[in-house]
């Protein structure tokens, strides 16, 4: 059994908050060790027929070969076994997700009004033999019944590694889904890829707050929050999700250590560590195939 140290110390964050205001329940939680094979997720039967494959690990965009459990190059193997997703070469999306949130959100707590979801992340810096970097994104989003809207999310530019957070939220009197530059000290929040990463995501589902986190090299935590606007919505499932705006060079992303809970309050970094967030533009709401 593999064991992350990092998002051990945010369970636990989680779970302090949790504890003296309600409970804290786990709903979803895999690091692709027992019952996972190398190979495709999905087959192409089952990717074809809407199907659950490995781990009860469902995928769309692309085709069932995009979506593999491997060992990631960073690690040379001692990881184990990740997810990895290729990216797409055009502009269109790819995303992997299992059904295990919607049940379990529809029997947590009665107290407990929040979703967290963390994982691990390594985004490739792909770049084609002319140097032409890959435009890709990659990262996790909570989504509602519908797939419309983003909840909150949270994806990695692989050609720059600047961290931008997504909410379903209002700016400029437009209701949808944004994405949002996450800054320090008015810098953008620019992240070294081929190595592995902690992210964390949270979804305040009584006042609509959407968090974004990402865990800094000297161990603390960064990110910051927005006023969302789906107050009253419930979250439906965590995806792992790969998008493009145009034409590109196609990146590829790995995935581990994904821990998906309910809880009451909020996930608070370290004094001094939030980031200043900017509106960087509205996002594609496409539907992905169910």
């Amino acid at each position: 059994m593999k064991i992350n140290t990092a998002l051990v110390g945010i369970a636990c964050t989680f779970q302090a908050i949790s504890s003296a205001q309600g409970a804290f329940q786990v709903m979803q939680s895999c690091d692709f060790s027992t019952g996972y094979t190398a190979g495709v997720v999905t087959t192409a039967a089952q990717y074809s027929a809407g199907s659950a494959g490995q781990g009860g690990w469902y995928t769309s965009g692309g085709g069932s070969s995009f979506y593999n459990i491997a060992s990631d190059p960073v690690s040379g193997g001692t990881r184990g076994n990740t997810m990895s997703i290729q990216g797409s070469n055009s502009a269109t999306s790819r995303w992997a997700w299992t059904n295990d949130v919607a049940s379990q959100w529809a029997n947590r707590d009665s107290d407990s009004d929040t979703i967290f979801a963390v994982w691990d992340q390594d985004t490739t810096s792909f770049t084609t033999t002319s140097g032409t970097p890959s435009l890709n994104r990659f990262g996790g989003i909570i989504y509602d019944s519908t797939n419309t809207k983003m909840l909150a999310g949270l994806y990695v530019q692989a050609s720059t590694g600047n961290l931008y957070g997504l909410a379903y939220s209002t700016s400029g009197g437009t209701t949808s889904n944004f994405a949002y530059s996450i800054t320090a000290s008015g810098v953008q929040v620019s992240l070294t890829r081929d190595t592995w990463q902690s992210f964390a995501v949270t979804f305040n589902k009584t006042t609509g707050a959407a968090g974004f986190y990402y865990k800094k090299t000297n161990g603390t935590w960064g990110g910051g929050t927005v006023s969302g606007a789906a107050v009253g919505v419930d979250p439906d499932e965590f995806d792992l999700y790969q998008s493009a705006n145009s034409s590109t060079s196609q990146g590829k992303a790995y995935f581990d250590n994904i821990l998906v809970s309910s809880g009451s309050g909020s996930f608070v970094p370290a004094p001094g560590a939030m980031a200043l967030l900017g509106v960087a533009g509205m996002v594609s709401s496409s539907r992905r195939r169910r």
